[in-house]
């Protein structure tokens, strides 16, 4: 795995901060470098910095699009107050130093790199995570300039779940529901099935117990069209579900990816 650096930063003799001798600038067609540039923005992700006379990030200019991410703080409790707050504070107007959020994007770029650590290399890494970032904005005196955010979750979705969920079911047959590159994972829907000591168990509340004493990690899944029939769905129909991210002790992660099935 390359290595890749994040906002390293070389002082000009006018006193101003150049990264473009190291990233791609914005007349380039194609991204080649391994380089992440932090802009902080705000706790909405929308900073103005139009009149702005405290410190904050500087607006980037000539930088290509792809190499600009937005930075966030974590929040953090204060005990005697018992309030949570973030450098800068967590009001919509509160502006975050960049050297601050700047560590916030190393560590969700090594949480994303954890994630899928069988990435080819760090630039398919970057790949998949400019792929499915969200979208903050920094603005100067009505330039905008749109910035990535990093976001675990979105390459969750996209790269680790289920990629080949069935589109129909016939209600004479079973289809096999196969998990993605995480294992951790139950279908919520209507006519799942689970493998138990070798016997498919209907993944009701009937089984509950049965189930959930196993690994969720090492369970099998299928579709029962027949059972769905013996539900009383019929051809036409389709049928609503959710597949739920848990770990290895059935705990929720809160990262459901919904799931439509038709009968034929």
């Amino acid at each position: 795995m390359a290595c890749f650096k994040i906002c390293i930063r070389s002082r000009r003799k006018d006193g101003l901060y150049s990264l473009q001798s190291l990233a791609n600038g914005a007349s380039d067609d194609l991204v080649n470098k391994a380089l992440l540039v932090t802009f902080a923005t705000n706790a909405a992700g929308d900073s103005d910095l139009s009149g702005e006379t405290i410190s904050c990030s500087r607006f980037p200019v000539g930088f290509h699009d792809k190499v600009l991410f937005a930075g966030r703080a974590f929040p953090k409790h204060d005990f005697e107050e018992d309030a949570y707050s973030g450098e800068g504070g967590l009001s919509n107007h509160g502006k975050y130093a960049t050297s601050f959020t700047n560590y916030v994007n190393v560590a969700l770029m090594s949480l994303c790199f954890q994630m899928f650590a069988e990435t080819k290399d760090v630039i398919d890494l970057l790949d998949m995570v400019r792929s499915t970032c969200l979208t903050d904005y920094i603005r100067l005196d009505g330039q905008t300039q749109p910035l990535q955010l990093i976001n675990p979750a979105g390459l969750y979705k996209k790269y680790l779940t289920p990629q080949n969920l069935p589109e129909s079911i016939s209600t004479g047959e079973t289809v096999s529901l196969e998990k993605g590159y995480y294992n951790g994972v139950l279908f919520s829907i209507p006519g799942a099935e689970v493998k138990v000591n070798d016997e498919w168990v209907a993944f009701d509340n009937k089984n509950k117990d049965k189930i959930l004493a196993q690994n969720p990690m090492n369970l099998e899944w299928r579709l029962n069209g027949d059972l769905l029939r013996k539900m009383g769905y019929t051809s036409g129909q389709t049928v609503d579900g959710q597949v739920i991210t848990v770990d290895d002790k059935w705990g929720g992660l809160r990262l459901e990816i919904p799931m439509t099935i038709k009968i034929q």
